[in-house]
């Protein structure tokens, strides 16, 4: 597996939600949260970073990239557009 830079990850998602890099550490509205979820999902699926890990790039407790790691699990099946955003943003960093 090719190592995924996590910067370039949160930039990637922060740019497509039309957020800056400090939106993605605080509560945020809608669009912050979603990118939290996907960063996490795909940190998670496409590294060997520890949630701990995770969480320490996104400036985020580790509680809480583990709800986000959680809610994305529930929300992939459910939420048509988070889909094809998680899909989209999958596609263009992998």
């Amino acid at each position: 597996m090719n190592p995924l830079p996590i910067p370039h990850l949160i930039q990637t998602c922060a740019d497509y939600y039309g957020l800056n890099r400090a939106d993605l550490s605080k509560g945020g509205g809608r669009s912050a949260v979603a990118a939290r979820r996907i960063i996490v999902a795909i940190a998670r699926e496409y590294t060997v970073l520890s949630m701990q890990d995770i969480a320490n790039q996104l400036c985020i407790d580790a509680s809480t990239a583990v709800s986000s790691w959680q809610k994305h699990c529930a929300e992939i099946n459910s939420d048509p557009i988070y889909q094809r955003d998680y899909e989209y943003l999958k596609e263009a960093l992998l």
